[in-house]
């Protein structure tokens, strides 16, 4: 499947002998999966980059396509864990935005294998056709923990955009006219997500905001990298504080909101 105004969601997944659970790996990925597929608009296609073998049913689905990447970090845990496992899930990313250029996708939006996804993302960037791609700025935080959530950015969780907060918030737009390497995305993906829409911007055509929570981020799967795996002091420091905050102050999601993010029937 291809096409030059199709989408996908291209997720990156830690390797087996990386995780400290695989099986809770396995069924938060499958969240997302069921997230993915429940979209308003079909016209998508799920890479996910991963070194080893995906035991789930989704996988069956010839809307998920399951790459073997040639490459993996050691499983050794260094000091500098946080950086190594970035490291992985940034190859990861770019591997998977090649694949898709080569397959002339037109959109690809970097998903962590335990976010979850409105059911209206694929059909709001489709329709509007923007040239450059899109901006997250309104998202959900959810704790795994608690199952309660809060809208991001709000008083609870003071960040300027969610897009600062959540790495799955940038919608690309690619050109298959263009050589990979002259192809916008490819030159600032290693600035990261809370730079990339000030580098667009700088570029002349800024990405399009995306006002409706487009993405639910969640936290305290017992596998996110910034939680418990972070040697930024802050950061780990700001993350705890909100789980605190969720779990205090959040909410439950009501129906509709759980079937919009694929969490209900």
């Amino acid at each position: 499947m291809s096409g030059e105004n199709l989408f996908c969601f291209c997720i990156p997944l830690i390797p087996r002998d990386r995780a400290e659970n695989w099986q809770r790996a396995l069924e938060n990925l499958q969240a997302t999966l069921q997230s993915a597929l429940n979209q308003v608009d079909q016209n998508f296609v799920v890479y996910i980059a991963s070194n080893d073998e995906i035991t789930l049913p989704e996988v069956s689905n010839p809307k998920i396509i399951v790459c073997k990447v040639p490459f993996a970090h050691s499983a050794h845990e260094p000091a500098n864990f946080y950086n190594v496992a970035n490291d992985d899930a940034g190859a990861k990313r770019w591997f998977l935005y090649q694949k898709a250029y080569d397959e002339n996708v037109g959109y690809v939006m970097g998903l962590d294998a335990d976010d979850l996804v409105s059911n209206k993302l694929v059909q709001f960037a489709r329709q509007q056709q923007h040239a450059r791609g899109y901006v997250i700025r309104n998202g959900l935080v959810l704790d795994a923990g608690s199952g309660k959530c809060l809208p991001c950015p709000s008083k609870e969780i003071v960040v300027n955009s969610f897009d600062a907060f959540c790495g799955s918030s940038i919608i690309f737009k690619l050109d298959a006219k263009l050589r990979s390497s002259e192809n916008w995305p490819f030159a600032i993906l290693s600035a990261g997500h809370t730079k990339i829409p000030t580098l667009v911007a700088q570029m002349g055509i800024p990405l399009l905001d995306i006002e409706f929570p487009g993405v639910v981020y969640v936290l305290n799967t017992g596998t996110n990298i910034s939680v418990h795996k972070s040697n930024e002091p802050e950061r780990l420091k700001f993350m705890n504080h909100v789980i605190s905050n969720i779990e205090t102050n959040g909410q439950f999601l009501d129906a509709a909101t759980l079937r919009e993010y694929g969490l209900g029937s």
